[in-house]
């Protein structure tokens, strides 16, 4: 009879060891099933930053070629209205302001190709900055050619100045991000 206890008693050890035993390995197999299916498949910065690189690629040089010919045309137009305001004709001012609108559709356009490639999980934050200063940019540009349409002289001064300011931004983010294809846009910056 004083088996009896002693058997009980180790019966039910080994009980309480295997009960815990499943119940760790049930947890190890629910942690290794979340951490296999909760694995990023986001690319890295260095895959994201190649494929960024080539999208500038492709889209800068008509960006560059569009800002250059808008400030050629702006600075025409402001030398003939300081010279002969009476020669420059609505044509001429919408002229330059459509210039400017390409501007603001094409910047839009490169940073949606930004936006529409997978997004790695890491310098989120730059990324986001960088996209909100090309859009900052955008929104300038577009600024810049709605006053010029308007013949709001004065105010095409400040939309200017904050144009330059935008793309200034701009051109930091790139540089933080080492996007080197990019940088062409801001060479005569």
């Amino acid at each position: 009879m004083s088996d009896q206890p002693s058997a009980e008693r180790g019966g039910r050890l080994r009980s309480h060891i295997a009960w815990w035993l499943g119940t760790v390995s049930a947890l190890i197999g629910i942690a290794a099933f979340f951490l296999t299916q909760c694995q990023s498949t986001a690319p890295s910065f260095d895959d994201w930053k190649t494929k960024a690189n080539a999208v500038c690629e492709k889209e800068v040089p008509g960006i560059y070629h569009e800002m250059q010919g808008a400030a050629d045309s702006l600075r025409a137009l402001n030398e003939r209205l300081e010279s002969d305001p009476e020669s420059v004709t609505q044509d001429d001012i919408d002229a330059t302001a459509a210039e400017m609108r390409e501007i603001d559709i094409l910047t839009r356009n490169l940073v949606g190709s930004w936006r529409e490639l997978e997004q790695p999980d890491e310098r989120k934050k730059d990324l986001e900055k960088l996209y909100e200063a090309g859009v900052a940019t955008s929104d300038a540009s577009g600024a810049l050619a709605q006053s010029i349409h308007d013949n709001d002289w004065k105010k095409v001064d400040g939309d200017a100045t904050a144009g330059e300011k935008a793309q200034k931004d701009w051109s930091n983010q790139v540089k933080n991000l080492d996007l080197k294809q990019c940088n062409a846009l801001f060479e005569t910056l």
